[in-house]
């Protein structure tokens, strides 16, 4: 008779058949582990050696407890790469666009095949920082260094978050940091902006830049943009969710200059509802938009390193924005960002004509007002200042005063006889703080009536980003300004 079983692991008893027609039983030589699975049934397995059986049905039941309680039951080195990454790519598939599945498909393949790393044990925090190092030694940039870091760590997060991995073996890894960046653009200005309209020798250059430039779309954005997310009548450009960078959407609207140069487009081609909006766009549009700066005589990249791409075209339609005299929430908006601190920090650039204007709106600290008033009544140049070099400074203030008074023709009791002509003369001394008050609709069907267009030049004869043709922003309830003038004149209300 066959011994009886003692316990999960044993050695069976078989029963040999010899040639004579008798029986025989042996031992085998093997010992087998008997355990019960997660589904209840019954399951074996042979060892060569009782510490190996031992070994094992501790972890079959392991893997069984486990699989009860919906956590990982395989090896995790043993798990394909190839496998994980397509099963990844498939679960993602709804939430990204194809560009960016083929995109993040492209950046961990590559890492995979430089660490030659098949399985989940090929990959350690070691490769992967040598892998990275060696990216930055072949010249490319911390932030797309940071990107790839990126990619593979998502591929084992999720890993982990849908029971595929126990943990992640990236985790610990950081991103290096981008204190330089490769790619430091600049806004351009209206002058460049003119002759790199006209430069553009292609319909789709043309619109793509007009459309960068005077609603701040990004490339992807353009390339991904469809006439039925255009709205002519309301003057509206949607932001499909699935299309913007934040992937939250958003309504934008549209220049009087763009809508007219979108309409013309679309009487030309007459598209479908699902075509694009920007026909032609070749894959790599990088090469024609440099080709039409050299045309335009606009350097691709100054003397301070920045660059004219692009995402520089974005940084011109914000900078402008904020020029023009829009206030930071509506350029933040209009921006899409998520803080004021990105929209100021990095997308609006200063000017040195801004600048100077903006210095030369202080006022003058070496005359005292009180002395200059006094000297301005006398109609003498005797004031006393309180301070070294009072004579001097004191006949300054008293022939400034008396420039003022005879400007705006003050009275005897320092009142305003002729405020109209005071505000007309000294207009151009606060033109840095003025902010013109929102068009009328006679006023926007005026200023940008089809008579004005001129396609030789930026589309239109005057600067489009002059206070007549500036993107209409709304703005605050009037509400009391204080600015300062050199002579006495206390409310101005727009």
């Amino acid at each position: 008779m066959p011994a009886k079983r003692r316990g999960p692991i044993y050695r069976e008893v078989r029963r040999i058949k010899r040639s004579d027609g008798t029986t025989e039983e042996r031992e085998a030589k093997s010992w087998t582990v008997r355990w019960t699975g997660a589904d209840g049934r019954q399951r074996k397995k042979a060892a060569p050696t009782y510490a190996l059986a031992k070994e094992l049905l501790q972890e079959k039941r392991a893997e069984a407890a486990r699989e009860k309680a919906g956590l990982p039951t395989r090896n995790a080195g043993d798990v394909r790469l190839d496998g994980l990454l397509e099963r990844y790519l498939e679960a993602q598939k709804q939430r990204v666009t194809l560009r960016h599945s083929r995109e993040v498909e492209s950046i961990i393949k590559r890492a995979f095949e430089a660490m030659k790393a098949w399985r989940v044990r090929d990959v350690s925090p070691e490769k992967v920082e040598a892998y990275l190092h060696t990216r930055r030694d072949q010249g490319v940039s911390p932030r797309t260094v940071n990107v790839d870091l990126t990619r593979l760590k998502g591929l084992f997060s999720w890993a982990v978050r849908v029971g595929e991995l126990p943990s992640n073996p990236l985790a610990a890894l950081r991103a290096v940091p981008e204190h330089e960046k490769r790619h430091a653009r600049r806004a351009l200005n209206a002058d460049d902006i003119r002759r790199l309209v006209t430069a553009c020798d292609e319909e789709w250059l043309r619109l793509a830049v007009l459309l960068a430039t005077y609603s701040g779309l990004r490339i992807g954005e353009i390339r991904a943009l469809l006439w039925s997310d255009i709205d002519l009548e309301a003057e509206e450009i949607r932001i499909r969710p699935e299309i913007e960078k934040a992937r939250r959407g958003a309504v934008l609207p549209i220049h009087s200059v763009l809508k007219a140069e979108l309409a013309a487009e679309w009487h030309r081609i007459l598209p479908g509802p699902g075509a694009s909006v920007v026909q032609g766009i070749v894959v790599n549009p990088v090469r024609p938009l440099r080709r039409a700066l050299e045309r335009a005589g606009i350097p691709y990249e100054d003397e301070t390193g920045r660059f004219a791409d692009w995402h520089a075209l974005r940084h011109t339609f914000l900078t402008n924005l904020a020029r023009s005299g829009a206030g930071m929430k509506e350029v933040q908006s209009l921006g899409r960002h998520a803080t004021p601190a990105l929209t100021l920090g990095t997308y609006m650039h200063a000017s040195q004509e801004r600048d100077a204007a903006a210095v030369s709106m202080l006022p003058d600290f070496t005359v005292d007002p009180k002395a200059q008033e006094a000297a301005a009544k006398e109609g003498t140049t005797d004031a006393t200042l309180p301070s070294d070099g009072a004579q001097k400074r004191s006949s300054i203030g008293a022939i400034q005063a008396q420039k003022k008074s005879s400007d705006c023709n003050i009275s005897a009791d320092n009142e305003i006889v002729d405020r109209s002509a005071c505000l007309t003369s000294r207009m151009s001394q606060v033109r840095f703080l003025y902010r013109p008050p929102p068009f009328t609709e006679a006023g926007r069907s005026e200023s940008f009536s089809g008579d004005a267009l001129d396609r030789s030049g930026f589309g239109f004869r005057q600067p489009p980003w002059t206070p007549a043709h500036r993107p209409v922003v709304p703005l605050p309830p009037a509400q009391p300004v204080f600015l300062y003038l050199p002579f006495s004149i206390r409310t101005i209300t727009r």
